[in-house]
């Protein structure tokens, strides 16, 4: 385990020392806070907030994996485009609304179901996308003469554990001391903004 955690430190000192891969990184780790513990604690959200059964929580997970699926291709199709950063911040963006909708969902309103499959839309449509495009990126900006991309690629795997670690933790928190998930939507938000901005001081030759 020491030796492990020795490597780990080793690579991320090395990646990190790339202005690019440390700014990427940097926004890496923001919105897969949000987006990953969005998109665990969604069913939660439906349950405990919108009084969904489990059938329609679970016809709602399914919709999210195939909308994922066709997210990837609309954004990969899109990179070619205007470039895996402006993807990358588009996607982001389109979290920020999702956050923000689902903050802003009034229980009372006869709509409240639909609009939370609204907000499932567009969770199931950027996800995948923005995994996809995230790790493509990611790609592009490793060292070109590195013959250890397995060992870069672990270090990503392990900040993305580390980011939903983190996102659980303080989604509970402020569950626990505001008493409503919704706040706690309004967290996520900020870390997708933080987000964005980090990407947004990648350099890059794409448009």
């Amino acid at each position: 385990a020491k030796q492990s955690f020795k490597e780990l430190f080793k690579v991320g000192n090395q990646l990190f020392a790339n202005t690019n891969l440390k700014f990427f990184l940097s926004s890496f780790f923001f919105y897969s806070v949000g987006m990953q513990t969005i998109f665990l604690m969604a069913t939660l959200f439906g349950k405990s907030e919108i009084n969904l059964d489990q059938g329609r929580l679970i016809g709602t997970l399914l919709v999210i994996q195939i909308e994922a699926i066709i997210g990837a291709i609309i954004f990969s199709r899109l990179s070619k485009k205007i470039g895996n950063k402006n993807v990358i911040s588009i996607a982001v963006i389109l979290w920020i609304v999702a956050c923000l909708w689902a903050y802003f969902l009034n229980k009372e309103n006869p709509t409240v179901e639909y609009q939370f499959y609204g907000v499932a839309a567009i969770v199931g449509l950027v996800m995948g996308g923005l995994q996809a495009m995230s790790r493509s990126t990611y790609s592009k900006l490793l060292p070109e003469d590195s013959m250890d991309n397995t060992t870069y690629f672990s270090f990503y795997d392990v900040l993305e554990k580390l980011a939903i670690i983190s996102g659980l933790l303080i989604f509970s928190v402020v569950i626990q001391q505001l008493g409503n998930m919704q706040y706690a939507f309004m967290a996520m938000a900020a870390f997708f903004v933080i987000g964005a901005i980090l990407i947004r001081l990648l350099y890059t030759k794409e448009k």
